[in-house]
């Protein structure tokens, strides 16, 4: 997972023209968020993340990236869903920042109207 989020943010394999397109907000939701092409994009004053998450019943992980600055995390928990912001508080705690719209989007609690 740390590779895909080093490729796509300095492409080795892929055309720089791809990777670029994965990176750009493709739907824009508020002033904090966007989509790509299936990679999400928070927009923050440490400057733009690319992200996903993951859960499940046994399992819950995040993965994000500071393209410009060359840092971000890969979170891999085996947590139920009654404790559903385990792999972002361990990523917010890793990158510091402020991630919390990601744990809005993660928990559908996310005005997706903002966009509008």
């Amino acid at each position: 997972m740390a590779t895909f989020l080093i490729e796509i943010s300095h492409p080795q394999y892929l055309s720089e023209e791809m990777a670029g397109q994965l990176r750009t907000p493709q739907v824009k939701l508020s002033r904090d968020m966007s989509w790509g092409l299936g990679i999400g994009i928070l927009h923050s004053p440490e400057g733009d993340a690319l992200w996903q998450w993951g859960q499940h019943i046994d399992f819950q992980s995040i993965i994000i990236i500071y393209p410009e600055h060359g840092f971000g995390a890969v979170v891999c928990t085996n947590n139920d869903l009654l404790n559903p912001d385990v792999a972002v508080a361990i990523a917010q705690r890793a990158l510091g920042g402020r991630i919390e719209p990601l744990r809005q989007a993660i928990h559908l609690e996310y005005n997706y109207s903002q966009g509008e």
